[in-house]
């Protein structure tokens, strides 16, 4: 079936390069038909990326790898070794990391935690939970090392 797929897709583009009239016509009529159906197509992607991102944050531990936040809405993916401003303006676009991560099939070096968390580490350099003793079980921040006291 991927085949014969193919084989109308290839015949399609061949088609409408042979009939430049028929090419403009069904832009036009592709056009039409988003422009019409755009709010549509908006909650479709909407939910295809909360997918993707909910699969992503559920392949790194699902929680905060800091403070234990389980909030799906509070949580984001980080950089354990930093870079994450650099490594997103090379992708250009916001989703294109969830997207990354998934076809390299959840890689090694990245976390999870929550956007206080995450904030505080870029502002602060150290998270308020590290070091800290929470429910029994000591919570450090995976990727800062235990501040020396004086």
């Amino acid at each position: 079936m991927a085949r014969d797929r193919a084989k109308q897709v290839a015949y399609s583009k061949r088609y409408l390069d042979e009939h430049p009239e028929q090419k403009k016509k069904a832009r036009a009529q592709t056009a039409a038909w988003a422009k019409k159906n755009r709010p549509r197509m908006n909650e479709y992607a909407r939910a295809y990326w909360r997918k993707m991102r909910k699969a992503a944050i559920d392949a790194y531990g699902g929680v905060c790898r800091c403070c234990g936040e389980g909030t799906y809405e509070f949580l984001a993916i980080d950089h354990i070794n930093g870079g994450g401003n650099k490594h997103h303006r090379s992708l250009r676009g916001r989703n294109h990391l969830i997207r990354l991560l998934r076809q390299q099939d959840y890689p090694p070096g990245y976390q999870v935690l929550c956007h206080n968390c995450n904030m505080a580490r870029g502002f602060y350099g150290r998270c308020p939970h590290e070091g800290a003793v929470s429910h029994g079980r000591d919570r450090r921040c995976a990727r800062v090392p235990a501040l020396r006291t004086p």
